[in-house]
């Protein structure tokens, strides 16, 4: 019988496939499925909570029994039709519901919230309708509003969640949240309110509203401005969420009257400036506060004593604006006893005055990455003994000299990547002792630096893209904890039995993309603890002796060299990912039948020599298995069977013409388990009826 041609072969294995396919349920038909679960559902949880997914909002709650209604203590309705016509609440629509403390409807399509339709929830203390609109794909776009009068009945809430609901205004305050006299988290996160008008009406007429709220938050709004006095009511306001909105200015008086705030949150809007008396004395907003985020804006200057009578902050972020050198005048920080974390990443800061930081005895945290510094002035640091985290990265430092860190005998974690650094001076890190953590990767180091010979307590080591050929070993000799060493991208040539010696610790080791040759047999032999290794673009041309004693040994990549033999001897038994694509291998040998004593789960053996497949040749814990462009010519029948594991077989771009019809058979499965997936394309198949 004369040979198909191979797109008829394509053409048949497809309409197969696709013919299989056909008896599972579609999506869309699964969808309907998952709707009509649903539709009405729902369910006592807890004794006293009950969860209502709907397909859109309905106020018969009959499929829950007196009993349920009357002991429930929290109802979830969420409903789950994007193509339902908007809805009204009813009048009393949870009346039965008398004894409820919360309540929450997600999703539901609600266009008006009237008054009297949280008629009988006087115990009500949580209150959360987000309808979400803007994730809805279908219908014209919606908002919420709320009628005047609907919060009259549920005057003992303490927390409203209004988040979501495209919203572009708000009742005035004296109609609508100053009956909540209780009410401490007021949440209008992601809507679209332009401004605070609501509340300024009431600020005007002199009535006392909202006197117990501690969290507002109005993030991700659309506000332009923060008024004066807008806020000066709210005796008792903690945290005030601002971020993400379109600020453009912030009003001097703006935070007056708020003696309670500990928490101000500006970030991410459009605020080139800030007012130098918003957090005056005078204001009394600055008495209490603790955090203040003012990052990803576009601030170019600090006014002098802005942060003036700040005592009690903690955390300041400046992070991401376009702050310079002549942005901080030398008393700009002072008066902040009490910071413990500063953030000035991502500015145009290019040099910094060398008692900037004077005032900062009790930083903790301190980020100056994505800066544009060039050198770092002698005594910069030397305030600031209880420093634990300092990044450096991304500037343009070219050396560290010997005393500038001289002083910060608790610092814990040195970030110096992706500098300019050629020297580090031996006596920079010998006051350093506690370092557990340094990144120097990035730089134009040409050796290890001698200076980290005095770091005992290491435990992470980032020396990566360098210009590093070699390095004494005695450099690491005291390093015994040290559980992570990088070194990927240098010219790191041989390694010997006393390169790694001193680290008896190590648990990760990435010696990528250097000029390694040769590894001396044994040379892994005093890291017992080794998980994770990689020597890929490397030029080894053989394993021998190297990983199989590494008991621990999980992970290893030997891609992209020049090994010209592989036996699964070489490996330990307790690996599970082995990539050794890109090599010159010609047989997966298995000399010592281990079929079934190795761990490994996922091989990649592309771009290899193979010719030839056998069962012999895969474990059995094998569960993804890429052989692709190789040239293989023949799989033999049975390969794959009982190899039950298998969820992957990628054999595509190879040399096979004919495959036997039980070349990929497998076993029978019984315990519901996927067929494993096989990729053959791109071989030069030549079809018959056999085949």
């Amino acid at each position: 019988m004369p040979s198909p041609s191979f797109g008829f072969a394509v053409v048949v294995l497809f309409t197969t496939l696709l013919s299989t396919a056909s008896s599972y349920p579609s999506s869309s038909s699964m969808s309907m499925m998952t709707a009509t679960t649903i539709d009405g559902g729902c369910r006592v949880q807890d004794s006293s909570d009950i969860h209502c997914q709907l397909r859109s909002f309905s106020s018969d709650f009959s499929d829950v029994s007196e009993t349920a209604q009357e002991a429930a203590a929290g109802l979830w309705v969420e409903c789950a039709d994007p193509s339902a016509f908007s809805s009204v609440l009813p009048p009393s629509a949870f009346a039965p519901f008398r004894h409820l403390q919360w309540l929450h409807l997600d999703s539901c399509r609600f266009s008006e919230l009237p008054a009297g339709s949280l008629h009988g929830l006087d115990s009500l203390r949580k209150l959360r309708i987000q309808t979400r609109h803007s994730d809805w794909s279908t219908g014209a776009a919606m908002s919420l509003s709320l009628t005047d009068g609907l919060l009259n009945d549920v005057r003992s809430l303490d927390s409203l969640d209004l988040a979501f609901n495209d919203m572009r205004s708000m009742p005035a305050a004296t109609s609508g949240l100053c009956l909540l006299d209780k009410l401490a988290h007021l949440n209008l996160t992601g809507n679209r309110l332009i401004d605070l008008q609501w509340l300024s009406d009431n600020v005007q007429q002199q009535q006392p509203c909202l006197s117990a709220l501690k969290v507002l938050d109005m993030s991700y709004n659309r506000l332009v401005t923060l008024p004066s006095r807008s806020l000066v009511n709210l005796h008792q306001l903690e945290e005030l969420h601002l971020q993400g909105n379109a600020l453009v200015n912030v009003d001097d008086n703006s935070l007056a009257g708020l003696g309670s705030l500990r928490l101000v949150n500006l970030a991410g809007n459009q605020l080139t400036s800030l007012p130098p008396g918003l957090f005056s004395s005078s204001s009394a907003a600055g008495a209490n506060l603790a955090e203040l985020y003012v990052s990803a804006n576009g601030l170019t200057v600090l006014a002098p004593g802005l942060f003036r009578g700040l005592s009690q902050l903690l955390v300041l972020d400046l992070s991401e604006n376009q702050l310079t050198a002549s942005s901080f005048g030398a008393t700009t920080l002072s008066g902040l006893p009490r910071l413990a974390v500063l953030s000035l990443h991502n500015n145009r800061i290019a040099r910094l005055d060398a008692g900037l930081f004077s005032d900062l005895n009790n930083l903790q945290i301190l980020r100056l990455d994505g800066n544009m510094l060039e050198s770092l002035p002698q005594g910069l640091f030397s305030s600031l003994p209880h420093l634990h985290t300092l990044i450096l990265s991304r500037n343009r430092l070219a050396r560290i000299d010997g005393q500038l860190l001289a002083n910060l005998g608790s610092l814990s974690i040195l970030a110096l990547d992706n500098n300019m650094i050629e020297h580090i001076d031996q006596e920079a890190l010998a006051n350093t002792t506690q370092l557990q953590d340094v990144n120097l990767s990035g730089n134009n180091l040409p050796s290890v630096p001698v200076a980290l010979s005095a770091l005992s307590r290491l435990h992470s080591l980032d020396l990566g893209e360098n210009r590093i050929v070699g390095f004494d070993y005695s450099v690491l000799r005291n390093m015994k904890e040290l559980s992570s060493l990088r070194l990927l991208d240098n010219h790191v040539g041989n390694i010997t039995r006393q390169t790694l010696a001193s680290l008896p610790s190590l648990r990760i080791l990435n010696l990528s993309k250097n000029r390694i040759a040769a590894i001396e047999e044994g040379a892994f032999s005093h890291n017992p603890l080794l998980q994770a290794v990689r020597l890929d673009a490397n030029e080894l041309t053989d394993l021998t002796g190297l990983f199989h004693s590494l008991a621990h040994l999980v992970w290893l990549n030997v891609s992209d060299n020049r090994l010209a033999h592989f036996d699964y001897a070489l490996i330990p038994k307790s690996l599970q990912w082995l990539d050794m694509h890109l090599n010159h291998v010609p047989e997966l040998g298995n000399y010592f039948q281990l079929d079934d004593q190795l761990s490994l789960q996922t091989l990649d053996a592309s771009f290899n020599r193979l010719t030839e497949l056998t069962a012999s040749m895969l474990p059995d814990s094998l569960q993804v298995l890429s052989l692709n462009d190789n040239l293989i010519s023949s799989v033999q029948p049975y390969t794959f069977f009982r190899k039950d594991n298998l969820t992957r077989v990628d054999l595509y771009a190879n040399h096979i013409e004919d495959l036997d019809q039980n070349a990929l058979r497998i076993s029978p499965t019984t315990d519901g388990r996927p067929l494993p997936e096989f990729y053959i394309g791109g071989n030069p198949f030549q079809c018959d009826c056999n085949m």
